[in-house]
């Protein structure tokens, strides 16, 4: 019962320093998963693996998404298909193999990969970040711009369709991504 409250307050989500905190030893965790209980998503970030069974593709990759984005910190935000799946925006084909966050631009900071996601660093603008529970979005507008320069037209067109049937203004954002 004590996982499931951890489970309940964390959206889904139960990180090791959360476990700690509330007396939970880590290798607890451990076995729980290797009971195929819970599934291990991201560093020190675990689900019911109960959960995540009934998932389709894209909302796996929410769930991998939002772990991901926890285990980096609080100055991570999701990008790309990542940001999209979280505002739950319309979405086209699968899913990327593996969510991507953008961090603030810093001396000895680049763009990195693991296991369980990319990381990339740009200049973010305070407007078009959005804190969320316990991890970081960028801004719908930002989401729909930035993915354009990644995918095919047709695709960026579906996700900045139903950021602009939001409300958003997409020049905002475009201002903001000089080149």
């Amino acid at each position: 019962t004590d996982i499931v409250e951890l489970l309940v307050r964390g959206y889904g989500l139960v990180t090791t320093a959360e476990a700690r905190q509330a007396g939970v030893p880590v290798g607890r965790l451990r076995r729980l998963t290797e009971a195929g209980l819970l599934t291990h998503l991201a560093r020190g970030c675990y689900a019911a693996t109960s959960r995540i069974e009934g998932l389709d593709d894209w909302g796996r990759h929410k769930e991998d998404a939002r772990a991901f984005a926890i285990s980096c910190g609080a100055d991570a935000h999701l990008i790309g298909w990542s940001s999209v799946v979280c505002w739950q925006l319309p979405t086209v084909g699968t899913p990327p193999s593996l969510p991507a966050i953008v961090r603030p631009s810093a001396p000895g900071l680049g763009p990195s990969s693991t296991a369980y996601g990319r990381i990339l660093v740009a200049q973010l603008p305070p407007e078009h970040r959005y804190g969320m529970h316990r991890y970081g979005l960028m801004s719908q507008a930002w989401t729909a711009v930035d993915l354009a320069r990644r995918v095919p037209l047709h695709h960026a067109l579906v996700v900045a369709d139903g950021v602009a049937r939001n409300g958003h203004d997409l020049r905002t954002a475009a201002a903001c991504m000089a080149g």
